[in-house]
């Protein structure tokens, strides 16, 4: 194949193409696709967040392209983060190489090439790994790279971070307005933590007024390379994978059975129900491989036989509870969909010691 810094046209890639030669690029930005707890790689040297950022924006697009073109770079990489299940294939690509020279047929919004992936959370990144940026459903994105890189993009957003506290203070204010109960920010800390380091964590929050509702001091996800896999769909069982855990408790509803908690994920307008209904376990495959261990399940040799069948893919927690995933085969709107189930026993969490059924269902 030829190389992609010289491929002078917007290319599908195979899973295995983007194993082979995306990923290790990608890795070196974002070790993991939880962009709740991000762990950073080697080149993620300056850490960003840009608020109110949806894809594809022109501005953070143009700069992006003037900035890493002084690098080398002559296009970029864009991945779907919400994958299928690990063992199965997917009827669309979910990755891109995009030439810098085809940049306005991206911008353009040209679902014909790119199908979902303005519509779902994506990385876009760098063919050389020296930056990287991700999209989320959460009206953010998490911007990282080498300082070269960032030092030339952060001059066109002089304003840049005053972005993540804009972000704190709209949080701030939906507590105020619906309540702490109905604004999931459980994840907030560990993410503050991860970027910024806890002490710029914790002026932010003073400064947001968010202190009284996220402590800090009890979130504490390491920054080392050895702590996460190099992808969610690798498990992984540390103290930060029952934080996942936990924030994913406390975003749930609780629902006439004690013993179930549901987890409704938001999905933009206009994605097809049965989008909806992959995202939906997908969430789950994707949280559900933060908490088990490493070696109690082998995800890149999962079928989804075994994800269908009703034990499920099971491991242990860290602290020697035990979880299980299963999809679910729905029907809904005359069309076949999976939610995802999330089975969990003596997983001693505080305020949730009922709990041993979470399900990822879309709104």
């Amino acid at each position: 194949m030829k190389n992609k810094l010289n491929e002078e046209s917007i290319k599908p890639l195979s899973e295995a193409e983007y194993r082979q030669e995306a990923e290790p690029q990608l890795r070196k930005i974002f070790l993991n696709d939880n962009y709740q707890l991000p762990n950073f790689g080697v080149n993620a040297e300056i850490k960003k967040v840009l608020y109110e950022y949806w894809t594809p924006d022109e501005q953070v697009m143009n700069t992006i392209a003037r900035a890493a073109s002084n690098l080398g770079d002559t296009g970029f990489y864009i991945s779907i983060i919400n994958k299928t299940m690990p063992g199965t294939s997917s009827e669309r690509p979910e990755h891109w190489w995009v030439p810098f020279s085809e940049l306005s047929t991206y911008l353009s919004v040209n679902t014909d090439i790119f199908h979902f992936a303005y519509q779902l959370e994506n990385v876009i990144y760098s063919p050389q790994g020296k930056w990287g940026i991700i999209y989320t459903f959460n009206k953010h994105g998490i911007l990282g790279g080498v300082e070269s890189f960032m030092e030339e993009f952060c001059r066109s957003f002089p304003s840049i971070d005053q972005q993540i506290l804009d972000f704190l203070n709209y949080a701030r204010e939906c507590i105020d307005e619906y309540g702490l109960g109905q604004v999931n920010i459980g994840w907030l800390g560990g993410f503050l933590k991860q970027v910024y380091g806890f002490e710029q964590a914790r002026v932010m929050l003073q400064e947001s007024q968010l202190t009284s509702y996220i402590n800090i001091e009890n979130s504490n996800p390491q920054n080392t390379s050895d702590n996460l896999a190099p992808s969610t769909r690798s498990p992984v069982a540390t103290q930060q994978g029952m934080d996942e855990l936990k924030a994913t408790l406390a975003a749930s509803d609780p629902t006439d059975n004690p013993s179930v908690r549901r987890v409704v994920i938001t999905i933009p307008e206009g994605v097809p129900d049965f989008m909806r209904l992959r995202e939906a376990s997908s969430t789950a495959t994707r949280v559900f491989h933060l908490v088990i261990m490493r070696s109690s399940s082998r995800p890149e040799r999962t079928t989804g036989d075994e994800l269908y069948s009703q034990q499920g893919i099971r491991g242990k927690l860290p602290n020697g509870g035990t979880i299980a995933l299963r999809i679910r085969k729905v029907n809904e709107d005359n069309g076949r969909g999976n939610i995802g189930e999330i089975f969990i026993r003596d997983h001693q969490i505080s305020g949730y010691e009922q709990v041993e059924l979470i399900e990822f269902v879309s709104d």
